[in-house]
């Protein structure tokens, strides 16, 4: 029997390098209706957003090794089917000035890890709803 859309999980992109955090994302977020989904670089999370379906939200570590993730945000934006996909940045980098930027400009939420699973997935949680209510996420701020 085939599941109807609404039945599917939401998909999170996650753009992370760590198995270790990407394995605690997935189970953390299949515990709340959510389906994980990964890209290893900036190739494979643009195929992930190309398709006929894009994810729900992405969850972005700004330090990965194989993704420059301000070039690739800046090419997320410029999606005009992709620009109500909720971006979370879930990142050690500290807060700067261009940290700041990027974030004011093209995300809606900024974690630091450590990081504690629920904060995640509530922050997830809500962008996705508020994306789904208005057509757009709600813009945060630091």
């Amino acid at each position: 029997m085939a599941t109807r859309p609404e039945e599917q999980a939401k998909r999170v992109l996650i753009l992370d390098e760590e198995p270790f955090i990407r394995d605690t994302l997935k189970l953390n977020l299949a515990g709340h209706g959510f389906g994980a989904e990964f890209a290893g670089n900036e190739e494979e999370a643009r195929r992930a957003l190309s398709g006929p379906s894009p994810p729900a939200c992405v969850i972005l570590d700004l330090l990965h090794s194989r993704l420059d993730a301000y070039r690739f945000l800046q090419w997320l934006r410029s999606q005009s089917r992709l620009g109500g996909v909720p971006v979370v940045i879930l990142t050690f980098k500290e807060k700067d000035p261009e940290t700041t930027f990027t974030y004011n400009v093209w995300t809606q939420a900024y974690l630091a890890k450590p990081f504690a699973p629920q904060e995640v997935i509530a922050r997830v949680a809500e962008l996705v709803a508020q994306a789904e209510a208005s057509g757009r996420p709600k813009k945060e701020r630091f």
